[in-house]
């Protein structure tokens, strides 16, 4: 089946009866037509059809929502709660789009981005100088490489060339 507005086949749960419960992982793209549960991670597109009803705290890419919705969401693309849409919860996302005619009761946050990142990444090092700008007890830190290679958080005592000698003494 192909999702709506999307050219890219989808794996499709359908069933009016079928109630799914549980954790589930799914690496591509999914349209939910029938009962979920949970904890959902869809790796890119989450699709809840019309018939769908989503009771779960969900991670995905992007979302479009026609069913019903209930729980926290993370999204790290766009969500798009459609006219046919019944949505109660927790929405982080950097792109939402609320149709004419839907139902949303919750909140919406804009998604931070380290989980818009999803993952770990090399600061530059104007980040990590913004960084030890805004927290004194990082000054420490080694800066990160040309190369992006951010080097371990090393344990750091302040110390001062105090006589010119080379030698350096420990300020306290």
């Amino acid at each position: 089946m192909r999702g709506r507005n999307n050219s890219a086949p989808l794996f499709t749960v359908v069933g009016s009866d079928a109630k799914l419960e549980g954790t589930f992982e799914v690496a591509d793209s999914i349209q939910i037509e029938c009962e979920v549960g949970g904890r959902l991670r869809v790796g890119k597109r989450l699709v809840i059809g019309e018939k769908g009803s989503v009771r779960a705290d969900v991670e995905a890419g992007d979302v479009v929502i026609y069913g019903r919705y209930e729980g926290k969401m993370v999204a790290t693309g766009s969500v798009e709660i459609t006219p046919t849409a019944r949505v109660i919860g927790k929405i982080e996302t950097d792109s939402l789009v609320i149709s004419k005619g839907a139902v949303f009761n919750g909140n919406v946050a804009k998604l931070k981005k380290a989980q818009a990142d999803r993952g770990l990444r090399p600061l530059s090092v104007g980040e990590l100088e913004e960084l030890i700008r805004l927290h004194p007890s990082w000054e420490g830190v080694d800066a990160p490489s040309r190369n992006g290679h951010v080097p371990e958080l090393v344990s750091h005592t302040p110390t001062e060339d105090v006589n010119g000698s080379g030698a350096r003494e420990t300020l306290e």
